[in-house]
C-alpha cells in the first residue's frame, strides 16, 4: 500500500510540474532565448526558464540554458535582433 502512495505521490507532482510549465509566459512568445541569438526559431514549454531583472526567458533543453548563462547580456542582445526581424 505505501508503494501505491508514493507513486500516486510522484504522478500528482510530475503533473503539478507540467501545469506550472504551461504557465509560465517567457519573453520572445516563450521562443528558446539561446536558439533566437543564433538566429533560429525553436518553440518551448518554458519548463526550462530563468528570470533576469523581471523578464522570464525560456530555453529548449538545460544545455541550451547553459550556454546562455555563459553571457546571458549577449545572448539576450543577439536575441533581441532576431525577435524583431521576426517579427516584421
Amino acid at each position: 500500500m505505501k508503494s501505491r502512495k508514493l507513486l500516486l505521490s510522484v504522478a500528482l507532482i510530475g503533473i503539478a510540474s507540467v501545469s506550472h510549465a504551461a504557465e509560465v509566459e517567457g519573453e520572445y512568445d516563450n521562443l528558446c532565448v539561446t536558439g533566437l541569438s543564433m538566429g533560429k526559431e525553436v518553440e518551448t514549454d518554458c519548463s526550462v526558464n530563468v528570470e533576469m531583472d523581471g523578464v522570464t526567458y525560456c530555453f529548449s533543453s538545460a544545455k541550451a540554458k547553459a550556454v546562455f548563462d555563459k553571457d546571458p547580456e549577449g545572448t539576450i542582445a543577439k536575441a533581441d535582433k532576431t525577435f524583431e526581424k521576426l517579427s516584421q
